[in-house]
């Protein structure tokens, strides 16, 4: 007060430095329907004082449509916990490895990692094939890596494991060789029908951008 005496007022406060963690950096989905849908979660923990702004940024996603996060941003309180969940959709058949960045505060990005492989029903028959140029050089393409053991596919068709679930044949098509295909041969044409259906898929999506 102007010309009165001078009074001590106490001032208490704190200051904390933002903090944060997440719960893991990457997903591991396994074998998903290439067609089908997984969903898992991860936590944004707040290990300090002060609320923060997280975004979700898929900018680094290969496609658009693989990997879906809710929610994209939100506000995490001081000692909470906030859940995001990560819908993965392979897409093709394939081995699927992505990466989006999650933006807390004023902190740089943190890579998060998904995986996953995408897999597929399919079958093979003993009727032969047409005369196709693209299948033949694929074909030969393919059986060179398959003996090479230089297959990337983590869920590629075995041959033996196949024979093992099949049913046995009726005799009179056991002795005829002609409808019975080498375990190799039925390895590599599995693995070129693989390859054109995921070439097929990304065409009409790149397609339909």
């Amino acid at each position: 007060m102007d010309g009165g005496p001078d009074y001590e007022v106490p001032i208490v406060g704190e200051s904390s430095f933002v903090s944060y963690k997440l719960s893991t950096t990457e997903l591991d989905y396994g074998e998903i329907p290439y067609n089908e849908q997984s969903s898992k979660e991860f936590f944004i923990e707040n290990i300090g004082k002060v609320p923060f702004q997280f975004n979700i940024n898929l900018s680094t996603v290969s496609r658009p449509g693989i990997v879906d996060c809710h929610p994209m941003s939100g506000k995490v309180a001081a000692g909470e916990k906030y859940k995001v969940i990560v819908k993965f959709f392979p897409g093709i058949p394939s081995n699927i490895d992505e990466m989006f960045l999650v933006e807390c505060a004023h902190f740089p990005a943190q890579r998060f990692k998904v995986r996953a492989v995408g897999i597929y029903p399919g079958c093979l028959l003993s009727f032969p094939r047409t005369d196709d140029e693209e299948f033949v050089r694929k074909f030969e393409d393919v059986k060179k890596q398959i003996q090479k053991g230089k297959m990337d596919y983590q869920a590629y068709f075995t041959s033996g494991e196949a024979i093992k679930q099949m049913a046995p044949l009726p005799k009179p098509i056991e002795k005829d060789k002609t409808l019975n295909k080498e375990p190799l041969v039925m390895e590599v044409e599995a693995e070129v029908d693989r390859r054109v259906l995921c070439e097929k898929i990304l065409t009409q999506i790149e397609a339909a951008q």
